[in-house]
């Protein structure tokens, strides 16, 4: 993280840096100001700007265009998730970090859109940092699972199978021991594919010993029709239809009239049995 908020403020960029936990945005913030992480040409920069729970609410926006304006030599923001995740605008930023994950994948997006959104004249580049071999690994294909089903569903895109229907399972897997690091393939490839991200290409160059993976977000929400997903494509869009019919939203077809009259009187019978075992067992104890 230090790196990535080095190099992008040597390139004049300011960074954005969440995260879900107030003990680790402390200890973030800290070491950044240690090391002079933030700090432009060796300057003495000033300390860098926060908002958690604990910042007074008529302060934040005094914070925030402090951070916006254009002569500000503050070049990094350190963000709690729950609260300026969502509503604030920080278009003077052009670098995301996402320190960690939690259940939610919303909190995240809606932190990109801090950045990634009107008024935004620089392209917008987004680190989401895991831990190889802990359960943020998990959490996150779980998020990515989330995220394809949304698209799925409101926006009517087919997604990409990140997990199978037994995919729980995977939450009991013994987890890798000693992951292996990025071959110089997969550094050549990602320089190829990501030639205009200068920081990234810093950090591969440093660090591509002690990184197991980097993997462009795109490649995971990809929007593709395979075969194999036809099975899982037909049953969502039968729950889709039966719960817009339920609601009214759109007519029922005969088809399923007739199989919902048929289950009734499936259920009928039961429900009849039902009642004449009670009445047999009230007359018995009489």
């Amino acid at each position: 993280m230090l790196d990535i908020i080095r190099q992008s403020v040597r390139l004049g960029e300011r960074v954005l840096v969440f995260s879900r936990s107030i003990p680790t945005l402390d200890y973030l913030q800290w070491i950044t100001e240690v090391t002079g992480a933030a700090a432009r040409n060796n300057d003495n920069a000033p300390k860098a700007l926060r908002i958690d729970g604990h910042t007074p609410t008529h302060k934040r926006s005094a914070i925030i265009d402090k951070f916006n304006a254009p002569e500000s030599r503050h070049y990094v923001f350190f963000i709690s998730s729950g609260t300026g995740s969502i509503g604030i605008n920080l278009v003077a930023a052009s670098r995301v970090i996402l320190f960690d994950i939690g259940w939610n994948p919303l909190y995240d997006d809606q932190a990109v859109a801090r950045a990634y959104r009107y008024g935004q004249k620089k392209r917008v580049y987004v680190y989401r940092l895991l831990t190889t071999g802990t359960w943020e690994n998990k959490l996150f294909d779980n998020n990515i699972f989330k995220v394809g089903m949304t698209r799925r569903v409101v926006d009517k895109q087919l997604m990409g199978r990140q997990s199978l229907k037994n995919d729980m399972k995977k939450y009991f897997r013994p987890l890798p021991v000693n992951p292996p690091s990025l071959s110089l393939d997969s550094i050549e490839q990602l320089l190829e594919q990501n030639n205009d991200d200068y920081v990234l290409a810093a950090v591969l160059a440093k660090y591509a010993h002690v990184l197991s993976n980097v993997t462009p977000r795109a490649t995971l929400l990809v929007n593709e029709d395979d075969a194999w997903q036809a099975e899982d494509h037909n049953a969502l869009d039968e729950m889709v239809l039966r719960e817009q019919q339920r609601l009214g939203l759109i007519p029922a077809t005969q088809q399923s009239m007739n199989e919902e009259r048929q289950m009734q009187t499936q259920l009928q019978p039961k429900h009849l049995a039902s009642h004449a075992k009670v009445a047999a067992m009230r007359a018995a104890s009489k």
